[in-house]
């Protein structure tokens, strides 16, 4: 059973309804098969599975989509109700949306984010291996960003509040590109963990009296690129692939610049299997 394709199937119906017959009938074999397997393959019933998706949804667009009521979150998520909504997600995280929007709860310390990332490891292992990297002169590229100098569990308080900048200077990722600028593994990150979030400074505008903020410009140069659909684990395997394979290989070095990922199309705007980015190195 193709696990990747199964949540990407979700993924890709999760405003509809999804019930172990559908679900079955996706991965062509008998209901109680597909219950055994995936059991087998995951550790969870194929409606927790479900659940562990939709609610991870719902913690994405509760914190980064202001503008939502939890009723309309509830429908985007597959709920006829925001009592549904409610229900499940303290099922799944211990509080309700309200007081998960309110306090600001980190996405990374809930319990449901782990088992999920669990899962996204399953279908990501070497999957960039050989993977087409192009090489391309990018010019150089002005920019603002925010610092993050923090616990890599906090990045979405500081995302959050440039997205809020962003749209007070009607800066949006549709006139605006968007970067982050990798200085720290965030997965091995120390005391001195900092990522930059960034977009494309298409006309000039005011900076807030806050030191995190920056004007400056990505280098031009000549760039390794390799472009991935899916979530965080997607863009790790490529970095990977990118610094450990193909520039040993390919007697290139890395110049002193940050990795750089382009963010094209953004979860949970559209399904996570669907996220596109661009994993971009700057080479001497």
């Amino acid at each position: 059973m193709n696990i990747k394709n199964l949540i990407a199937f979700i993924e890709e119906n999760v405003e509809s309804p999804i019930n172990i017959e559908s679900l079955s009938k996706h991965a062509q074999c008998s209901e109680s098969y597909f219950h055994r397997e995936i059991n087998k393959l995951t550790g969870l019933t194929p409606g927790k599975l479900v659940e562990i998706l939709r609610i991870h949804r719902a913690c994405y667009l509760l914190h980064y989509r202001k503008a939502l009521r939890c009723t309309d979150i509830a429908i985007l998520c597959g709920y006829n109700t925001a009592d549904g909504l409610r229900r499940a997600f303290k099922r799944q995280t211990g509080c309700t949306p309200n007081t998960f929007r309110a306090q600001q709860v980190k996405i990374e310390q809930l319990p449901h984010t782990a088992t999920l990332q669990s899962l996204l490891k399953l279908t990501t292992e070497n999957a960039t291996q050989g993977t087409n990297v192009q090489i391309i002169q990018q010019p150089a590229i002005p920019v603002y960003g925010i610092k993050h100098e923090n616990s890599p569990a906090q990045i979405p308080a500081t995302v959050g509040q440039f997205i809020e900048w962003r749209k007070s200077h009607r800066l949006s990722p549709r006139v605006s590109r968007t970067f982050n600028a990798f200085w720290s593994d965030p997965n091995n990150a120390d005391t001195h963990f900092r990522v930059d979030i960034m977009c494309e400074a298409t006309r000039a505008v005011s900076l807030p009296q806050d030191e995190r903020f920056f004007s400056g410009e990505i280098p031009p140069g000549r760039y390794a690129i390799i472009e991935v659909e899916g979530g965080d684990p997607m863009i790790q395997s490529a970095t990977s692939e990118l610094l450990y394979r193909y520039i040993p290989q390919h007697n290139e070095e890395m110049a002193e610049f940050p990795v750089l990922v382009e963010r094209i199309r953004f979860y949970p705007d559209v399904p996570l299997n669907q996220a596109l980015n661009r994993v971009m190195v700057l080479l001497k």
